[in-house]
């Protein structure tokens, strides 16, 4: 294993809640803060011994965009990233986003679990604070 990978790897563990881990099968690497116009990576594992994920697919929006667009992330060693670049968050102050989880046996999963759509997760954008 490359020593980035490890070391991706290592800090995504690290940056787990496994006190969740019962509740869903997608563990996260989310920052609690977006600072407007510096590019970041959203991070999944889904480590799920019920599902082989075929297609896996974020679904983001802006408090300013009306609707959800899609974006299909590609698994690289079992981590899926996702870029948040600047011009995502020109004029908005929050971000969501949900995940369809859609496996081998042809069930489909929503993270967060329950009514992923209507009760997305958020993420706050800030200015970047100058100290």
């Amino acid at each position: 294993m490359k020593r980035a990978t490890l070391l991706l790897l290592v800090w995504l563990l690290s940056a787990i809640d496994f006190s969740k881990a019962h509740e869903t099968m997608v563990f996260q690497s989310a920052p609690e803060e977006i600072i407007r116009g510096k590019p970041i990576y959203l991070a999944f594992a889904i480590p799920s011994k019920e599902c082989d994920p075929v297609r896996v697919s974020i679904f983001y929006k802006t408090d300013v965009d009306a609707l959800f667009k899609e974006f299909k992330l590609v698994s690289h060693q079992g981590i899926y990233r996702f870029p948040i670049i600047p011009e995502m968050t020109v004029g908005a102050n929050f971000f969501y986003y949900f995940l369809i989880i859609e496996c081998a046996d042809g069930k489909i999963y929503g993270f967060p679990p329950a009514n992923p759509k209507g009760k997305p997760l958020k993420i706050k954008i800030v200015d970047k604070v100058v100290e």
